[in-house]
């Protein structure tokens, strides 16, 4: 018997009859039971650019644009990742310029429940521009990073940075 490893066969010497590595696993049934140990965490990097209309007479906010780069190493399901940077993004911008627990005199939690809590839907989204980047990480053998919580963190610092500085608009501060 000749195993070849590059055509993932088995054959009989001498003769071209034989069978793959995946129909032998299945006659025989075969199993393997294996365990990963990363040798440390991983991390995904990129970076917002949020463009944000402010009316400086009544402070209401409206996202125009927002310009994504995220690196989550390899991508192994293209359309999965996109579908987590996407979702990601609209609950960092909701947590950016929607979310807010108001609270009466007394105290008492005025938005106490998703009736009275504002949520984010399409209609207050722009469409997301998103540029991708695949750096792998040697810390795992798929060289994946994470890809569903890197978005929803920064948009929140893009989108609200509006808030913590005195307006500047066309050269004079408000």
């Amino acid at each position: 018997m000749v195993v070849h490893l590059t055509t993932a066969r088995v054959t009989v010497v001498g003769s071209d009859e034989g069978f793959s590595f995946a129909e032998l696993a299945e006659r025989e049934r075969l199993q393997v039971h294996t365990m990963f140990t990363s040798p440390g965490p991983t991390f995904p990097f990129g970076a917002h650019l949020a463009v944000v209309e402010v009316d400086i007479d009544t402070g209401k906010s409206v996202l125009q644009r927002i310009i994504t780069v995220d690196d989550a190493g390899r991508v192994l399901n293209p359309l999965l990742c996109e579908g987590q940077r996407h979702g990601g993004t609209a609950q960092g911008v909701a947590q950016a310029l929607y979310e807010e627990m108001i609270y009466d005199d007394l105290g008492n939690p005025i938005t106490a429940s998703l009736a009275d809590y504002p949520m984010i839907s399409a209609a207050e989204l722009p469409s997301f521009e998103l540029l991708a980047m695949q750096t792998e990480t040697p810390l795992n053998p798929l060289g994946r990073r994470g890809s569903g919580n890197r978005p929803r963190s920064v948009p929140p610092r893009p989108c609200s940075a509006r808030s913590s500085t005195p307006y500047r608009i066309w050269g004079s501060e408000t």
